[in-house]
């Protein structure tokens, strides 16, 4: 009908995992509030469109602005795969590219260095985050994102899921699916 946008690329998102990861300037109750927020904008089918991202070709890439934490790094992973929309991943994100502003955010693939992070633990978990949103329908009407005991917690129930993650501007995380724990 022309009266909504069906999608976009959802900077709002990028912004909040800024602030909260990164600036920490949200404490865990602001970051849920930020992320309900979010969904709160829109109906559920445009949530579920919705094209998350950490970092772009117009941005400074998302390790260099947790300056270099591998562990909030793959917080921010984390939350990308289970936040309600479609995880977009840049290129050489994959791979912890650095990148300050344009033009430093489009450096070239470095190649070599994606051969020997093929089986990287960055890239691992990206590879079983993608498989978990393959294998589990997370929609946006199951969700229910909060602040529990010092964690952000992001959980799925329906029929055939129970999943919980929950990560902290510590470097903590743990993910459980259906009682079994995979991270």
């Amino acid at each position: 009908k022309g009266d909504q946008y069906d999608s976009i690329m959802n900077y709002s998102f990028t912004k909040a995992c800024l602030d909260y990861f990164s600036k920490k300037t949200l404490t865990t109750q602001e970051m849920s509030d930020r992320l309900n927020d979010i969904l709160a904008r829109n109906n559920n089918v445009v949530n579920d469109l919705m094209l998350n991202l950490l970092d772009s070709h117009d941005t400074p890439r998302f390790i260099t602005e947790v300056s270099g934490d591998k562990e909030l790094f793959m917080n921010a992973l984390c939350l990308l795969y289970l936040f309600p929309g479609t995880p977009c991943i840049f290129y050489g994100t994959e791979i912890m590219t650095e990148g300050g502003g344009d033009p430093d955010c489009r450096r070239c693939m470095d190649w070599k260095k994606a051969e020997k992070a093929g089986n990287s633990e960055t890239v691992r978990l990206i590879r079983k985050l993608a498989d978990l949103r393959g294998n589990y329908n997370l929609l946006t009407k199951d969700v229910k994102i909060c602040a529990k005991e010092g964690m952000l917690t992001i959980s799925y129930k329906n029929r055939r899921t129970d999943l919980e993650l929950r990560i902290n501007n510590e470097g903590k995380r743990s993910l459980r699916v259906n009682d079994k724990e995979l991270l």
